[in-house]
């Protein structure tokens, strides 16, 4: 009996989050692998000459006119919506949906990113928490979004807080920075209209805990 017992500690302690962290490296390797082919041909787009783009409509006495194509340039309030939900996927953390989160996160990020997002989740070890405690939850409260950069070349630097449970307790907060860096590519098909409508991709990523200046 007490040979079961100290068993059931070993593999809850020592085996059971190896399998767990395991599975999610797995996971996320597959995805970089993908997101690295699409990575080339992403920026192939974004390198390309712009040129100006038109639409035919049909007049009312059934001829065509041609009508100029506004360029794409979302509002830094639609930016900043989707930058602070990948941020979320990427930094929330429950037991149901972080195989999910972290899959949605990885989709979005390209060239340097993939290596950053593969290093945060091999130092967060999230798995090992939930096979601490079932009841483990992490959540984001976001404090402040700021943007820099222009054109092709833009970065955004967050103030977030970072917030455990477990089972409804509060166990710690931590106040973090973040420095993001992305482009935006528009969607291309009605598949990335729906999984990615403002077409935002990272390209560089990085936390640090909160220090007294704010700054980086």
């Amino acid at each position: 009996m007490k040979f079961f017992t100290s068993w059931e500690i070993f593999h809850k302690a020592f085996v059971l989050p190896l399998v767990v962290n395991r599975r999610i490296f797995l996971a996320i390797i597959l995805l970089m692998m993908t997101n690295i082919f699409q990575s080339i041909t992403i920026w192939k787009l974004v390198t390309l000459r712009h040129e100006g783009r038109f639409v035919l409509v049909e007049g009312t006495d059934g001829s065509l006119k041609v009508l100029h194509a506004r360029p794409f340039r979302p509002e830094d309030s639609n930016v900043s919506y989707f930058i602070r939900l990948w941020v979320d996927r990427l930094l929330s953390a429950d037991i149901r949906s972080v195989r999910q989160n972290l899959s949605l996160a990885s989709a979005w990020v390209r060239g340097e990113a993939v290596t950053d997002l593969y290093r945060f989740v091999r130092s967060d070890m999230i798995g090992k928490n939930f096979s601490n405690d079932k009841g483990y939850v992490r959540s984001v409260s976001f404090r402040s979004l700021v943007f820099g950069g222009k054109g092709t070349l833009r970065h955004a630097d967050l103030t977030l807080t970072l917030t455990v449970t477990s089972d409804g307790k509060i166990i710690s907060r931590k106040d973090k920075m973040m420095h993001v860096e992305f482009f935006l590519v528009p969607p291309v098909s009605e598949l990335d209209s729906q999984t990615n409508p403002l077409g935002l991709f990272i390209t560089h990523f990085r936390i640090v805990p909160m220090n007294a200046s704010g700054l980086f």
